[in-house]
């Protein structure tokens, strides 16, 4: 699994370095491997790394909050779906939970695990059918 990447002070002072060379913001956020949304972040916070930082807390606490007082948060994107806070259940309804989620990721990792298992066989089986040619073909 790729390790997730940390703003730290020296990547808010890479990011400014780049941002005061005139490169734009996408660039920068491609280069470092970072989200658009994250060196806007730290442009907004001056490229000062506690204030980003405080920044950062404030926004995560104040979407926390949201979620607490709204009981129920929908996503909307490709496919629509309902996460509802944890100890609620909602299989009833038909939307995931957040432990239907956390399963769901269980069941995708067993099935990319068995996929594997199944790429791993055919490759086998191609090699046994190849040495039984060339052993038909003597």
């Amino acid at each position: 699994m790729a390790r997730k990447k940390r703003v730290t002070s020296d990547v808010l002072s890479s990011m400014k370095m780049l941002h005061t060379q005139g490169v734009k913001v996408s660039m920068i956020a491609k280069v470092l491997g970072f989200s658009n949304w994250t060196v806007y972040q730290g442009l907004n916070a001056g490229w000062d790394f506690d204030t980003y930082r405080t920044k950062q807390r404030e926004h995560f606490d104040k979407q926390a909050k949201q979620v607490k007082s709204n009981g129920v948060t929908t996503m909307n994107g490709d496919t629509s779906f309902t996460v509802a806070p944890v100890g609620v259940d909602m299989a009833s309804t038909g939307n995931l939970t957040v432990s239907g989620v956390s399963e769901l990721g269980l069941v995708s990792d067993k099935l990319t695990s068995i996929a594997g298992g199944l790429v791993e066989i055919n490759r086998n089986l191609g090699q046994l059918v190849s040495i039984f040619q060339r052993i038909d073909d003597e």
